[in-house]
């Protein structure tokens, strides 16, 4: 039983070392001094800043030309080297703020529907409950206008780079 166990795992690892294996495209962002990199995948929609210009694109990565340096978006091609910054949205300042707006509504929402179901004539709905509802989406709206975007600005720390990870199978 041992042979058999043996022949079939030898025949198995030779037929995966036929079969062609593709790798992974990706834009990396390099920081110098860190080992660490921001990896990009097609797919993803990126935001960038082009060189001296003041706009802001927004475009889904559709596929890189590695050896032309250039991303293919929906409608365009742009040369990594053309790109001056990009912005990320920040997930857990997102959180934040759908946390604190959904606190906000609920908190008026059980304000009205106490002051509706209690059946006591002298509880009502207060400035109180108005001052915490609208504190809370305030809070939760200039969270997201402030601290809701990063900002990465490629140059003398930060790289942009190209990689094409394929193993090419052996005849």
């Amino acid at each position: 039983m041992q042979y058999r166990t043996r022949r079939f795992f030898v025949g198995f690892v030779l037929l995966c070392l036929c079969l062609p294996v593709y790798g992974q495209k990706f834009l990396q962002i390099e920081t110098f001094g860190k080992p660490k990199a921001k990896k990009i995948y097609p797919g993803a929609e990126i935001s960038y800043q082009l060189r001296n210009q003041d706009i802001w694109h927004t475009h889904t990565i559709e596929d890189f030309l590695i050896d032309q340096n250039l991303l293919v978006l929906e409608d365009r091609y742009v040369n990594i080297k053309d790109i001056q910054a990009l912005k990320f949205q920040r997930s857990f300042v997102q959180g934040i703020s759908t946390s604190l707006f959904w606190f906000g509504l609920g908190w008026s929402g059980f304000a009205v529907v106490g002051t509706l179901t209690d059946g006591d004539p002298d509880t009502n709905y207060r400035w109180s409950d108005a001052i915490v509802t609208g504190s809370s989406l305030g809070t939760a709206l200039l969270l997201d206008k402030l601290l809701g975007t990063k900002k990465v600005k490629i140059g003398k720390r930060k790289n942009l780079r190209m990689l094409d990870i394929s193993v090419v199978p052996v005849p």
